[in-house]
């Protein structure tokens, strides 16, 4: 079976959606004081509805240019940016509200937050985050609260509030990591300053697999030097650079190990040095700032959406779970929904993970379609 009219989605590289890790304390639930509707779930909890699409009493299509199935953040910008170029496109999401990971809902009066919690680059014009040029080119984007320090908490109990950048993270090093501590992250931003530089010089907007990268990327001819320079030092583990600068406080490096678990799950050690790079630069800046969407994670995929249905051609539905990707001549041609309806389209793009969309096109597969 040919995988050209199937696009598989998981992830929207470097999105800068973090996930908390314990030592960090955000705030777990807070009192809603908005009037926003929501659904009940299991007769206990109350899903907060952060979209409601102005198209959801229309019937279905039988036939879209493109349909996309789940609406995780990955799924809905690929769907808003079709749209925006007047892609016909249709979400399809099983779930009762869209977003996937990045969704809130209420119980019992408190607002409740899933998946990720952490964000930057989203409050500036000028960033180097995908999420935020997305929001640029469709013209939606959610309000953004913004704050410079989080609390935190170290393994003797003591706890104290870290502003990020680098104003006041000397007096840290020196309070906690005691001597050498500041020496030796100053060494490491100056080794890790053209790997940051690097990391954030060609925007992901420019980046494609088929040949029209060469037009994309040779419109940032300086940029893809600057990239290209560092050629395969940018994917080496930060292991070898750890071992290189002969890095060895404790707390720089429980530190680093902290942040890298915001950003994947990994110790430094197992970290890309384009991952650290960027992030070093990024949240070492001078006057740099966190970011929150206003009214919860939810808001963050409702922008998304409000571009997807700003097209006529453009539809986001919930409750809408497919059975099967329907496979003709090697190429998708469209899905089949639980309740037996069939919607046909040129292009099927799958934001359920590869195992999910592997279940989803067994059928197929099993007619050695």
């Amino acid at each position: 079976m040919k995988m050209n009219s199937l696009i598989v989605v998981v992830l929207l590289k470097s999105s800068h959606a973090f996930h908390s890790p314990h030592t960090l304390h955000h705030h777990p639930s807070r009192p809603s004081t908005d009037n926003t509707p929501s659904t009940t779930r299991g007769g206990a909890a109350a899903l907060h509805m952060s979209f409601e699409s102005k198209k959801s009493k229309e019937p279905l299509p039988t036939e879209t240019d493109t349909i996309v199935i789940g609406s995780g953040l990955a799924g809905l910008s690929c769907a808003a940016l079709l749209s925006h170029n007047d892609v016909p496109t249709l979400v399809l999401e099983s779930h009762d509200a869209i977003g996937g990971a990045a969704h809130s809902w209420i119980r019992k009066g408190f607002h409740f937050e899933s998946g990720p919690s952490l964000y930057s680059g989203l409050s500036i014009d000028r960033s180097a985050n995908p999420l935020k040029n997305i929001y640029q080119i469709i013209g939606e984007e959610p309000e953004w609260i913004t704050y410079d320090r989080w609390g935190t908490v170290l393994p003797n109990g003591k706890k104290f509030a870290a502003k990020i950048g680098p104003e006041e993270f000397g007096d840290v090093l020196d309070e906690h990591g005691g001597p050498g501590a500041r020496e030796e992250f100053d060494g490491l931003m100056k080794r890790m300053e053209d790997l940051g530089d690097a990391a954030q010089a060609l925007t992901s907007m420019a980046l494609r697999e088929d040949a029209g990268a060469i037009i994309t990327l040779g419109r940032y001819p300086k940029e893809l030097f600057t990239t290209l320079k560092l050629g395969t030092k940018l994917t080496e583990p930060f292991k070898i650079i750890m071992d290189e600068i002969e890095l060895k406080n404790e707390f720089v490096i429980n530190w680093l190990d902290m942040l890298c678990f915001l950003l994947q799950g990994l110790p430094a050690s197992g970290t890309m040095n384009a991952v650290i790079g960027y992030m070093l630069a990024d949240w070492y800046r001078p006057g740099v700032t966190l970011d929150f969407p206003k009214g919860g994670s939810g808001e963050l995929a409702a922008a998304l959406a409000r571009g997807v249905e700003k097209k006529s051609g453009g539809r986001v539905c919930v409750n809408r779970h497919v059975d099967e990707i329907l496979v003709s001549d090697g190429r998708a041609s469209g899905v089949k929904l639980s309740d037996g309806s069939v919607i046909k389209a040129k292009n099927v793009v799958s934001n359920a993970d590869p195992f999910v969309t592997s279940k989803l096109l067994s059928k197929a597969r099993s007619e050695g379609k």
